[in-house]
């Protein structure tokens, strides 16, 4: 949590500082300072998810749930970079 909470300190800054500077540069760097929260925050509810106790519907527990967060992690990076790519434009 205390990571998360920097890098969002850390994005904040380092937007400023692009939008100030008008650097794309700087602006791409704290979108995926921002990036780096969000996959944090992905990576800590999936192991919530994962380490919760079997039940009757989840027999063997919820181990996918690892995989489901990997997949929104490379998913939400895809659509960052796509972003970036088409502000470079």
């Amino acid at each position: 949590m205390i990571s998360i909470l920097a890098n969002i300190i850390l994005f904040i800054i380092k937007y400023l500082v692009g939008i100030i500077f008008n650097s794309i540069a700087i602006i791409a760097e704290s979108i995926h300072t921002l990036s780096d929260s969000l996959t944090s925050f992905i990576i800590i509810i999936s192991f919530w998810i994962v380490y919760k106790p079997a039940d009757k519907e989840y027999p063997f527990r919820h181990g996918r749930a690892e995989s489901i967060g990997s997949i929104i992690i490379g998913t939400l990076l895809l659509v960052i970079a796509y972003e970036i790519i088409i502000e470079i434009i």
